[in-house]
C-alpha cells in the first residue's frame, strides 16, 4: 500500500510525505530482494527500484540502480515496458532530456503511450511544461 499512499499525497501536493512513503517501499524491496526469475522481469524490477527511489528524493542510489538495470538482458518484446521505466527514472531525477530520448523511441513503436497520456498522466507532470518535452509533444501531434 506504500505506492497507492505515496500517489495520493503526490497528487495532493504533499511532496515531502510522497517522498516518505516511496521510501518506505523502496525499504521494503531492499529487505526482501527478488533474486531469481525471468530476465526480462528482473530487468523491469530493477528499473522500477531506479525510478522509486528517485521518488523517494534517493538520487544517488537511483541513478546506481538505473545504471544496473540499464545494463541488464531485456527481451525486444520486453524492452518497451523497461525503457517508460527507464524514463520514468529520469523524470523523477530530472533529466528532461534522457527521458526524452526513451520517450520519443516509444512513441514510434506500438505501445500504450501516447501524446495524450503524456499530456495527462501524473508521472509525466515534473516535466510536461518544460520546453523540450513540450518539443517532443508537438512532433508527435
Amino acid at each position: 500500500c506504500y505506492a497507492y499512499k505515496a500517489w495520493m499525497h503526490r497528487f495532493a501536493g504533499r511532496l515531502g510525505q510522497s517522498r516518505a512513503f516511496w521510501d518506505s517501499l523502496v525499504t521494503a524491496w531492499e529487505v526482501t530482494p527478488i533474486t531469481g526469475g525471468d530476465p526480462d522481469f528482473l530487468a523491469d524490477l530493477q528499473a522500477q527500484f531506479a525510478r522509486n527511489y528517485a521518488r523517494a528524493g534517493r538520487h544517488a542510489d537511483a541513478r546506481r540502480k538505473l545504471e544496473q538495470a540499464m545494463s541488464m538482458p531485456v527481451s525486444e518484446e520486453a524492452m518497451p515496458g523497461v525503457r517508460r521505466r527507464w524514463a520514468q527514472a529520469y523524470v523523477e531525477l530530472g533529466d528532461v532530456e534522457a527521458a526524452v530520448e526513451h520517450i520519443e523511441y516509444l512513441l514510434t513503436i506500438p505501445t500504450l503511450m501516447t501524446v495524450e497520456t503524456l499530456e495527462t498522466r501524473l508521472t509525466w507532470e515534473p516535466i510536461r511544461d518544460h520546453p523540450v518535452f513540450q518539443e517532443m509533444l508537438e512532433r508527435h501531434r
